[in-house]
């Protein structure tokens, strides 16, 4: 018989959020971790309502993520596994993905792989003997109590072209001046890239559907496009809506940003809204909501 899965609510970890294994996933997250607050159930709604009545009202995520692949689910509805669900692509397909540092969203590896269960086991699920590259990135950050995170970016009907994917967002991101760890960076081409200086992107890398928190978007374009819309048509000043402004928090944090940011507002330059973050020391700056998107793994 098939074992069940259980989920386990995590409201004080590091992170917090929903996990559904306990090795490699709500252990790591709670073990260590001072007055770590957590339960497991047998259903992902119970989950879910539990977390929301438990989550402290200071927490930056007062709706859970989902640290496993998964649709937005409503209560009382059966949820499927996602990569079963986008644009009709099976599991077994060719897919490109990075390993990224959650302190700063940045990625630091790009790779291509038929099984990113078995990947992302054998990059992230255990320690390795090897002392470079990839290996050696992940010893580093879990010596930190940091877990990296696993992202898939793209997909791709064949390993040719999921090949061709993963040269191309490499190539683009060693341009906006990420550091990787690829072996790549011994091609002449890659080694042209890091010295060059870095550039800024209007293109979207890896434009796929993606999680924003609890928050599934077909495209960062899709985000960018509709925070465009919000902005456009919400009254000046401050932003009072809780739901945005989560996601506007959520979407700082990928800045990697030191600040921390209590509010958000609106203004208008030459008939065109700004958005603004209003920081805990009294101080505004100018949110590029544009760049944050592109720099979401």
């Amino acid at each position: 018989m098939a074992k069940k899965t259980r989920y386990y609510a995590v409201v004080h970890g590091k992170p917090s959020g929903i996990f559904n294994v306990w090795e490699d996933g709500a252990a790591p997250a709670t073990q260590g971790v001072e007055n770590a607050v957590f339960k497991s159930f047998t259903t992902l709604e119970h989950a879910e309502e539990w977390y929301r009545q438990n989550v402290p009202p200071t927490s930056r995520y007062l709706s859970p993520v989902y640290h496993f692949e998964t649709q937005s689910v409503l209560a009382g509805v059966p949820h499927t596994p996602i990569m079963e669900t986008l644009e009709g692509i099976s599991p077994g397909r060719h897919v490109v993905f990075t390993i990224s540092n959650p302190e700063n969203n940045e990625p630091f590896y790009v790779g291509e792989t038929l099984n990113p269960e078995r990947s992302e086991a054998r990059h992230l699920g255990g320690t390795s003997r090897k002392r470079n590259g990839i290996a050696l990135k992940v010893g580093e950050l879990q010596a930190q109590g940091i877990r990296p995170v696993f992202n898939i970016v793209e997909r791709h009907d064949s390993k040719e072209a999921a090949l061709e994917g993963k040269t191309r967002l490499v190539k683009a991101y060693v341009q906006q001046g990420f550091e990787l760890v690829n072996k790549t960076r011994e091609h002449r081409e890659i080694q042209e890239l890091y010295r060059a200086p870095a550039v800024r992107l209007d293109k979207v890398i890896g434009d796929a559907p993606f999680d924003l928190g609890p928050y599934r978007y077909p495209s960062r374009q899709a985000l960018k496009e509709r925070l465009e819309a919000y902005l456009g048509q919400v009254k000046l000043g401050l932003i009072t809506h809780p739901t945005a402004t989560e996601k506007l928090m959520l979407l700082w944090e990928t800045m990697g940003v030191h600040s921390e940011v209590v509010s958000f507002s609106t203004t208008s330059d030459q008939g065109r809204p700004r958005l603004l973050a209003n920081l805990v020391d009294g101080t505004q700056a100018e949110f590029d909501y544009a760049r944050a998107i592109n720099r979401i793994p």
